[in-house]
């Protein structure tokens, strides 16, 4: 896993602070429904493994305003990804979003989730990843320099 801070804006995913603007594009989508199975009867029935939740990453950071952490990351097997981050002043506001790509390599892609709120701690959560290269963004919007943790774990 590799992670960096860079000054500016969310390396292509988000320019001037629109990171409130693109979340407002998030919707879930799910569907429902029976996959046409009736009873049988008869036969042994196979329980789903239990799933597992397992911490991938986690560290600090420090940023001057206007300056984004990214901590990429990589699953191998379908799952549910989800971070918290949280932070010394509440004065300052800092949001996380969840990217597909590799954003210190320049191919960050699409925008999957964000905390774009100003309470603390900040809270993503996005299921169904696919397995594949994978951002969290943490961009400082200030106004003042800010120091924090974060924490990364995947469930599958």
């Amino acid at each position: 896993m590799r992670e960096k801070y860079r000054k500016g804006s969310m390396v292509g995913v988000v320019r001037g602070g629109t990171l409130a603007l693109l979340c407002l594009g998030l919707v879930a989508c799910g569907g429902g429904g029976n996959n046409g199975g009736g009873g049988g009867g008869g036969g042994t029935v196979t329980q789903p493994p239990v799933p597992t939740r397992q911490r991938i990453a986690n560290g600090t950071f420090n940023l001057p305003p206007g300056a984004v952490f990214i901590q990429e990351f990589i699953v191998n097997r379908t799952g549910t990804a989800d971070a918290r981050v949280n932070w010394t002043s509440p004065g300052n506001d800092v949001d996380i979003a969840l990217v597909r790509g590799r954003c210190l390599t320049g191919t960050c892609g699409q925008l999957l989730a964000a905390d774009v709120t100003l309470g603390k701690p900040a809270v993503v959560q996005q299921s169904n990843l696919a397995p594949g290269d994978y951002s969290l963004l943490i961009e400082n919007l200030g106004p003042g320099g800010e120091a924090g943790s974060y924490e990364l774990f995947f469930t599958s």
